[in-house]
């Protein structure tokens, strides 16, 4: 028996009085059901835009956002003080001036202990507001700031946050955070993003280890005043929909669009069928939606009804590594498993060339980086010859066996649903076992998988994922051993394999503090040649954005980072 979904809704006006006509129209209503009906088509199809998503988002609160299907689903409701625009440029939203060390809102300082840090001052525009009317205020931030530096909370990255050891509330529009060290990402703290306290320091004072469950995000999702985005939430279906209307208190751009949905379903099959029936008006790219084979045929069978927008190397493909596992503890096994892999035919006979394999951690628009790493070509006798020193000589039944018997057998978890991730595993396994290795595919939902399994390091063996292409990489959150999740620390942090490197950590310390822009690109150079030598994660390819759009639809700016498109959703446009 199937379970009952949990619905948020709130009743409109609108749909109430249109129940009401039709129960009173008597003879006349076949003709004002029609009429009706034709009515709300039409304005559907100028105000109502539906988004199919591939990945309902793990959560409603942005201290524990870990999906990109999170940050593209919430975007049109809460924004950052700084996000880095289409250009890759560094840009204010709710912030009025970007701080800076030439315009003096940022200063070196001395900490309390006489080391080197930083102060830096935000100031939040002044008609900024929640969707109940509340002003946005200073003190928005510095609950964000609480939570993110208290254990007991599990809030996302707290490195964002650890070395902001004050907050300083100036006035209710002005806050100075002051750093311990000198960080070259001072003016662009990425989870620093408000937290109405007016509703929510509360509950949160009240029990910090209870917060996650008692949050308003949590028990009352469609209060407006959690939100401060173009967009309030209307209506949720858990794990299906949400529904959003316009914000009246929302001080930018005014969107186009009365009401947002966006439908997760989980088939890319399903997708595809729900776009071309008119169910959906967009597939999103970044939540999941086509994979570029995919994209590819739609464009060839459908193309002249609707836009495919391909942004080229956002996102890097790749499998994490549970550094627990004693088989993949040896380096060696590791190597192995990347030249038994023919990535460039995967390439070549799926993606028509246009899905190039990687060499390494985000560096694919990085050319010097690109020439330095290690590189793993397909070499299927470098391969067994790997195996074969690490102890895995005796081939039975096809499958390489240890001295003491065990049989060299590897679990790879991802999500399930995704037909080109699933078509990609079935070619990796079969490469695997040319070279004696029994790998089982065990694939779930977007949701068990990133809300569990990922990040509680419950992957027994290998994880594949993608990751939006950062930038300028928070490679301190991917590869540092502070950043490994535990039960301790609510398992924040996105180390998620439990890679442990002595010189990585000192590697990706320094590069946190370094703000010169050519020290930091040797401290980059550092980090991914001994990033492809260790091999914590395993580079498989990087993978073009495919996003469907109406062809009458305008505004989308498709960032080519890891800023997703919705940032913007109150530019989009029907013309």
């Amino acid at each position: 028996m199937k379970s009952k979904k949990t619905v948020f809704r709130k009743l409109t006006t609108p749909f109430f009085a249109l129940l009401v006509l039709a129960a009173c129209s008597g003879g006349s209503e076949n003709t004002v059901e029609k009429n009706a009906s034709e009515s709300v088509d039409k304005k559907i199809a100028k105000k109502h835009l539906t988004i199919g998503i591939n990945q309902y988002p793990s959560t409603l609160h942005r201290a524990f956002w870990r999906m990109t299907a999170d940050h593209y689903a919430l975007s049109p409701l809460v924004r950052r003080p700084v996000i880095y625009d289409d250009n890759m440029q560094l840009v204010c939203r709710t912030c009025v001036t970007l701080p800076t060390l030439e315009n003096g809102l940022a200063k070196m300082e001395q900490t309390p202990d006489g080391k080197p840090g930083m102060a830096v001052t935000f100031q939040i525009q002044p008609d900024a507001r929640w969707g109940d009317g509340s002003p946005l205020v200073a003190d928005d931030f510095k609950l964000r700031w609480e939570m993110g530096r208290n254990p007991k909370v599990g809030a996302k990255r707290p490195s964002d946050f650890a070395p902001i050891y004050q907050f300083d509330i100036v006035d209710d529009k002005t806050f100075v955070l002051h750093l311990d060290k000198v960080f070259f990402g001072y003016n662009y703290i990425k989870e620093m993003m408000p937290v109405p306290a007016h509703l929510e320091r509360p509950i949160f004072e009240e029990n910090p280890l209870e917060y996650r469950k008692n949050s308003l995000y949590v028990t009352e999702p469609l209060n407006p005043g959690l939100w401060h985005g173009p967009y309030l939430l209307e209506e949720i279906t858990f794990g299906n929909q949400l529904v959003m209307t316009k914000n009246p208190y929302w001080n930018g751009t005014q969107p186009q669009f009365e009401k947002i949905t966006l439908r997760a379903i989980e088939n890319t099959s399903a997708l595809e069928a729900n776009l071309l029936s008119g169910t959906i008006d967009v597939v999103a790219g970044e939540a999941g939606g086509f994979q570029v084979d995919q994209g590819l045929s739609f464009e060839k069978r459908h193309g002249h009804k609707h836009q495919v927008v391909y942004t080229l190397g956002v996102l890097y493909e790749f499998m994490p590594v549970n550094h627990r596992n004693p088989v993949l503890a040896d380096k060696r096994v590791r190597k192995a498993l990347m030249y038994a892999l023919d990535r460039q035919q995967l390439n070549q006979q799926i993606f028509g060339g246009k899905q190039p394999p990687a060499h390494g951690l985000a560096i694919r628009y990085n050319q010097k980086v690109s020439e330095q790493v290690t590189r793993y070509d397909y070499d299927k006798d470098r391969a067994i010859a790997l195996l074969e020193a690490a102890g895995w000589s005796d081939i039975k039944n096809g499958i390489r066996h240890n001295a003491q018997g065990e049989p060299l057998r590897l679990n790879l978890n991802s999500i399930s649903g995704n037909k080109t991730r699933e078509l990609i595993q079935q070619a990796l396994q079969a490469q695997l076992k040319d070279v004696g290795v029994d790998l089982r595919i065990n694939n779930e939902t977007a949701r068990a998988f990133f809300g569990g399994t990922l990040v509680k390091r419950k992957f027994p063996g290998l994880a594949q994922m993608g990751m939006p292409n950062m930038g300028d990489m928070p490679y301190h959150n991917f590869l540092n051993s502070q950043s490994i999740g535990s039960s301790d620390n609510g398992f924040q942090g996105g180390n998620w394999g439990g890679f442990n490197n002595p010189e990585m950590n000192r590697l990706t310390d320094m590069y946190e503090r370094e703000i010169d822009a050519e020290k930091r690109q040797i401290l980059v150079e550092k980090i991914n040649q001994l990033y492809t030598d260790e091999l914590p994660h395993l580079p498989l390819y990087w993978r073009p954005r495919v996003d469907v759009l109406p062809l009458e639809m305008t505004g989308f700016r498709a960032s080519g980072h890891f800023v997703v498109s919705t940032n913007w959703i109150e530019e989009w446009r029907w013309e």
